[in-house]
């Protein structure tokens, strides 16, 4: 979701996305993800660079990140993307995905209350006919 958003405002051909648990503000994602590789290499870049918080941890990264989607979402064209945000998710908080949706011009945004895999799971399975109805009316078939 996160290279999808970035590519969706870094392509002006681009004319529809759809993003399932996307998030912007990638230092923050990598600080706080309880995604197991991700939870390693934070705990050994603690050690390595004698970090003590998350927040030192944001702060070390924000400069190393240069594709992180926040950059670029305010060329995403309005509506044309549908966010699918799984508020109950830890793996790419939450909060990291509502930061993206409000980077982004009036997106189509659907909620599901559930965790990152359940909710990628639900948008694929539950939902796919909404996301082909939108690329649709977005592609003008």
């Amino acid at each position: 979701g996160m290279l999808a958003a970035h590519v969706a405002g870094s392509e002006e051909r681009i004319v529809a996305s759809v993003l399932i648990a996307g998030a912007g503000n990638v230092p923050g994602v990598l600080a706080h993800s309880d995604q197991e590789q991700v939870v390693r290499q934070r705990r050994a870049r603690f050690e390595e660079f004698s970090l003590s918080s998350a927040g030192e941890y944001e702060q070390l990264l924000a400069p190393l990140v240069p594709n992180d989607p926040l950059n670029v979402a305010g060329n995403i064209p309005a509506e044309s993307s549908y966010l699918f945000i799984a508020l109950q998710d830890t793996t790419v908080p939450t909060r990291y995905q509502q930061q993206l949706r409000q980077a982004i011009a009036r997106p189509v945004v659907y909620t599901l209350n559930s965790g990152h895999v359940a909710s990628i799971v639900k948008a694929y399975t539950l939902h796919a006919g909404k996301m082909a109805s939108f690329l649709r009316r977005r592609l003008g078939n």
